[in-house]
């Protein structure tokens, strides 16, 4: 189901970034381990259509240089491929 989900929505929308915001600590290592394992087994580890990053928020968050490293990354995708934005039922911007 998660080669089918991203399947749909590479048809629906184009590329795709995963943002991974979960930590390493209490529970989050475990469910953010698995879905990385998960990614890297699937038809889309060595895709450009699909990319997956992690980030420790909780970790660095009060850490600027580190938070800045990660809004960077996504504003080269957000340029690269654009993102679908609706304001009060109208269409601001459409993604790629």
């Amino acid at each position: 189901s998660f080669e089918r989900h991203f399947s749909d929505l590479l048809k629906s929308y184009g590329s795709q970034l995963i943002l991974n915001l979960l930590g390493m600590q209490e529970g989050e290592n475990v469910l953010s381990l698995a879905y990385e394992e998960h990614f890297r087994t699937s038809c889309y580890a060595t895709s450009d259509s699909v990319r997956l990053l992690s980030f420790d928020y909780r970790r660095y968050k009060s850490r600027p240089e580190k938070t800045k490293t990660l809004w960077v990354t996504c504003d080269e995708y957000i340029k690269e491929s654009g993102v679908f934005m609706q304001e009060k039922g109208e269409i601001r911007s459409l993604q790629n």
